[in-house]
């Protein structure tokens, strides 16, 4: 398996685009109002994780869009793929 970890406002739409990369499924690990806080999991999340070789995070994360602070919520979540699978996971 490998996999990506992320911060989204829209989980749906977000893992449509994880979808179009082969990823085949996603977990939503936390959600919350406050978009300070997913940031920061999300970055302690990725730093914990950057090192193995499954990861295929590129960046530190903790970033997200500047309009995803006008949303309601925020999702810190992780998708995965196969390695073995034949299509090329992006």
């Amino acid at each position: 398996c490998v996999y990506k970890l992320g911060l989204t406002s829209n989980p749906v739409l977000r893992f449509d685009f994880y979808k179009d990369a082969n990823y085949t499924h996603m977990s939503l690990l936390h959600v919350s109002p406050n978009l300070g806080l997913c940031q920061m999991l999300e970055a302690a999340l990725i730093a914990s994780n950057m090192s193995e070789r499954e990861c295929r995070n590129q960046r530190t994360g903790g970033e997200g869009p500047p309009s995803s602070e006008e949303e309601p919520f925020h999702f810190v979540y992780v998708v995965g793929a196969r390695a073995d699978q034949l299509k090329r996971i992006r």
